[in-house]
C-alpha cells in the first residue's frame, strides 16, 4: 500500500513500466516489430544528439521505420572501449547530479562504471518486481537475497533481507533456513552453488525442515543450473525454481516463465544474435554471441552492447501463452574457454553440455593447469561414484581430444569470486 501512494505521488511511473512490460509480452511479431522500432527511434536520436560517441554514427534522416537498419551499422560495443571512452557516452542531457553511477561485479576483470538516468534505475526495478511474479514475487512480500548485506533502510522499505558468506558450511545453512523459517520468506534469490548445497543440506538425514518453509518461488541467477539439479531443489524446498538471465548493464534480459522457458525481455533489450567469431548476424540459429540495446537506458546509451555471453535462440512458441521469442539457454561466457593439447579452443559450454545432466554430478568447474592437464572439480549428489569420474573423463577427452589428462576431483565447495559466481573455467596462472 505505501508502495503504491508513493509511486502515485510521484506520478505513477513505476506502474506505467510494469504495465508497458507486461503488454510488451502480449505483442505477436508485427506489433512488437514497431513498438521495439518507435522505441529504438527515440533512443537513437536522442544518443545522436546528446552524446559524443553517436553524434556522428546516426544519421539525421533517421525515421522509425530505418531504425532497425541504423542500428545494424552501428560499431559493437565492448565494455574495454565503454571504459576507455566513457565520458564520450554520457548523455549531455542530464547536468549535475541527475545521473547516478553503478559498477558491475568485475567478473570479467575490472569493474565498469555505469551511468544511470532516474527513469532507467526505475525500470530495472520495474523488471525484478513483475520478472518476480512469474516466481511468486508480490510487492510488500519478504524475499531473501543471498548477496552481500544491502543498505538497512532500503532494506527496511522493500522487505528484503540479505545474507552472505563466501563458503558455506553446515552452520551458515542452519542459519539460512532459520531465517527462512522465522521471517516466513516468500521468495529466495541465490546462484546455484548455494542453492544446490542448501537443498542437500534441508532434505539430508535426519530430514530438516520438512514443510515449514513458506516460500512461494526461488529465482536462481548468474550460474549455469541443470534441469536434473532444478528439480532436486525443488523437492527440497517445496516451490519452483525459476532461472534469470540479467546483467547490472542491461537488468534483465530474459526470464523463465512457469513452463520454464527463457522469455526476451523485449519491454526492455532489443537482442541480436551474432556468429561467435565475427560480428555478422547468426542465421543457423545455433549458439550465438548475445548482442544487447537497452531501450530505456538514456544517461549512458547502452547500444549494441556485447555482454560477453552466448546464447541460443529458439524458434518456438511458448505454452504458457506469452508470444515473446525466447531462448533455448544461456550456454556461457565468450571468455569462458581452454585450449586442447593440439591448440584448439573450446568453449566452456561445449564442456557444460557434456555433463549437465549426468547423474551424481550437482556442480563442477573445469581448470587448465599450469603442466597442460585439465582437472574437473566435481561437487556430488546421490548416484555419484566411481564409474561417474570415468564417465567424466571419457566425455572430456570426446571434447579435448584422446592425448588430453583429464583428472577428476571430488571437491566439497568451489571457490566463488568476489562477486559471488563461480565461473565455468579456470584457468591457473
Amino acid at each position: 500500500m505505501v508502495f503504491l501512494l508513493l509511486d502515485s505521488l510521484r506520478g505513477s511511473r513505476m506502474r506505467r513500466h510494469l504495465a508497458e512490460l507486461g503488454e510488451a509480452q502480449t505483442f505477436d511479431a508485427g506489433q512488437l516489430a514497431s513498438w521495439q522500432e518507435n522505441k529504438l527511434f527515440r533512443l537513437l536520436s536522442f544518443a545522436r544528439d546528446t552524446t559524443d560517441f553517436y553524434g556522428l554514427l546516426v544519421p539525421r534522416s533517421l525515421s522509425p521505420s530505418s531504425a532497425a537498419d541504423v542500428l545494424s551499422s552501428l560499431p559493437i560495443v565492448t565494455r574495454q572501449l565503454i571504459r576507455a571512452e566513457a565520458a564520450r557516452f554520457v548523455s549531455r542531457a542530464f547536468p549535475g547530479r541527475k545521473l547516478s553511477v553503478k559498477r558491475t561485479s568485475g567478473s570479467t576483470g575490472t569493474p565498469l562504471a555505469i551511468w544511470q538516468d532516474r527513469d532507467c534505475s526505475l525500470r530495472q526495478k520495474a523488471e525484478v518486481i513483475y520478472f518476480g511474479g512469474w516466481a511468486g514475487y508480490q510487492v510488500g512480500a519478504r524475499y531473501l537475497y543471498v548477496a552481500r548485506n544491502r543498505p538497512r533502510v532500503r532494506a527496511w522499505l522493500r522487505n528484503e533481507m540479505s545474507l552472505w558468506c563466501t563458503h558455506p558450511d553446515e552452520r551458515w545453512f542452519e542459519h539460512l533456513a532459520r531465517q527462512l523459517q522465522v521471517h516466513r520468506v516468500e521468495t529466495l534469490i541465490a546462484h546455484p552453488s548455494v542453492l544446490i548445497p542448501f537443498a542437500r543440506y534441508v532434505s539430508g538425514p535426519p530430514a530438516r525442515l520438512a514443510g515449514t518453509l513458506s516460500l512461494r518461488g526461488v529465482i536462481s541467477i548468474s550460474e549455469p543450473l541443470g534441469d536434473g539439479v532444478r528439480l532436486r531443489i525443488e523437492e527440497a524446498l517445496g516451490c519452483p525454481v525459476l532461472r534469470r538471465y540479467s546483467t547490472r548493464e542491461m537488468g534483465i534480459i530474459a526470464s523463465e516463465c512457469e513452463e520454464r522457458r527463457y522469455h526476451v525481455n523485449v519491454g526492455s533489450c532489443w537482442l541480436e544474435y551474432l556468429q561467435l567469431d565475427e560480428d555478422r548476424p547468426n542465421l543457423d540459429g545455433g549458439p550465438s554471441r548475445a548482442i544487447v540495446t537497452a531501450l530505456n537506458s538514456y544517461g549512458m546509451p547502452f547500444i549494441r552492447y556485447d555482454t560477453g555471453d552466448i546464447v541460443t535462440p529458439s524458434p518456438d512458441r511458448c505454452t504458457c501463452g506469452r508470444p515473446s521469442p525466447l531462448l533455448l539457454g544461456i550456454q556461457g561466457r565468450v571468455l569462458d574457454s581452454i585450449t586442447t593439447p593440439s591448440g584448439r579452443r573450446v568453449e566452456g559450454f561445449d564442456l557444460w553440455a557434456q555433463l549437465e545432466k549426468l547423474r551424481g554430478v550437482d556442480q563442477f568447474q573445469f581448470s587448465q593447469l599450469r603442466d597442460g592437464r585439465y582437472q574437473v572439480s566435481v561437487i556430488s549428489g546421490t548416484g555419484y561414484g566411481d564409474h561417474t569420474e570415468a564417465q567424466i573423463s571419457e566425455r572430456c577427452r570426446r571434447i579435448l581430444g584422446e592425448s588430453a589428462v583429464v583428472v577428476v576431483k571430488r571437491v566439497k565447495h568451489i571457490d566463488p569470486m568476489p562477486s559471488g559466481k563461480i565461473p565455468l573455467i579456470h584457468r591457473e596462472q
